[in-house]
């Protein structure tokens, strides 16, 4: 059944079989729409993340473990921001609305 194939699409396999037996979960592409999201961790994976869905114009909560680490992921995120305002790709008013 699954000699031939990766492993990791092997689970992706088994994770979907699983998603279409639970009552009430929209397995049709196009599903559900996203409201407000929450990413754990404000690393770099954490904070591009949060920045894809603000871009997006999709409300994100930002979780981490500690203030400090929290306050040094959203840093990185307005430096980006910030980077990108300064090349004329957003404006400042958009910096401060994804903040």
């Amino acid at each position: 059944m699954t000699a031939n194939r990766p492993q990791p699409l092997v689970h992706l396999e088994q994770a979907v079989a699983e998603a279409h037996r639970i009552p009430g979960v929209d397995t049709q592409p196009g599903g559900s729409a996203i409201r407000k999201v929450g990413v754990v961790g404000a690393g770099t994976m954490g904070g591009g993340i949060a920045m894809n869905f603000a871009n997006a114009g999709i409300p994100c909560v930002l979780v981490e473990v500690g203030a400090e680490a929290l306050e040094r992921g959203l840093g990185l995120i307005r430096k980006n921001y910030e980077a990108s305002a300064a090349k004329g790709r957003i404006s400042q008013q958009e910096v401060v609305d994804r903040m």
